[in-house]
């Protein structure tokens, strides 16, 4: 019963950080605002090339291009502009070598159920350092979590998943940007905590 019980808590806290951490977009099908326009400014061909990705690169580069700030994208613009298909041929490879790294140091990563000792332990841990503002407001997210159904809880294990395969660069970025009024004390303990959370996520 207890471990069942942290493994609810597990995912309450998983919930509670993704109604405060991800996008509501994130993981779903449809285009976060500005996304159309942003693929009306690119280049024809950067944009022909886009287009032409499997679905979660795709999304990856838009985002990639949509966090990027404006002069930096103007110039990568320009940049495209100015290689020749030569260039253009080599940069797309190392955007495919990038994406094959990836999958690869998510397959060597360890796998959830060789560490749930671990996480039960890392929330426990959590919990104990809340002030009692913290833990009331964690209770309360507990007792909406297990009010959801399936649905929506599948919805945001999937988001929680999506988080987990950005890179530790995106995940920085992600937070850095949707808690730009917070501190850097309490941006580091976000990202620390959906970082847990995503790995609890199946």
């Amino acid at each position: 019963m207890r471990s069942r019980g942290f493994r609810s808590c597990t995912a309450a806290m998983a919930a509670l950080l993704l109604l405060v951490a991800v996008p509501p977009a994130f993981g779903q099908r449809r285009d976060a605002p500005g996304v159309q326009e942003l693929r009306d400014s690119a280049p024809p061909s950067l944009r022909e090339w886009i287009e032409g990705l499997p679905e979660a690169q795709r999304r990856a580069a838009v985002r990639r291009l949509r966090n990027m700030p404006a002069k930096r994208r103007a110039r990568f613009f320009q940049r495209w502009d100015a290689m020749d298909d030569v260039e253009r041929k080599h940069f797309q490879q190392r955007m495919e070598n990038r994406r094959r790294a990836a999958q690869e140091r998510d397959a060597r990563a360890p796998r959830d159920r060789d560490r749930p000792a671990n996480d039960r332990q890392a929330l426990r841990d959590r919990v104990k350092e809340m002030t009692p503002k913290e833990r009331r407001a964690f209770q309360r997210q507990l007792r909406e979590w297990n009010q959801l159904d399936t649905k929506k809880k599948d919805g945001m294990r999937r988001r929680l998943k999506g988080f987990r395969r950005l890179s530790a660069e995106d995940q920085e970025r992600m937070v850095e940007e949707r808690f730009r009024g917070r501190s850097a004390e309490e941006r580091r303990k976000i990202l620390e905590g959906l970082r847990a959370a995503s790995r609890s996520a199946r």
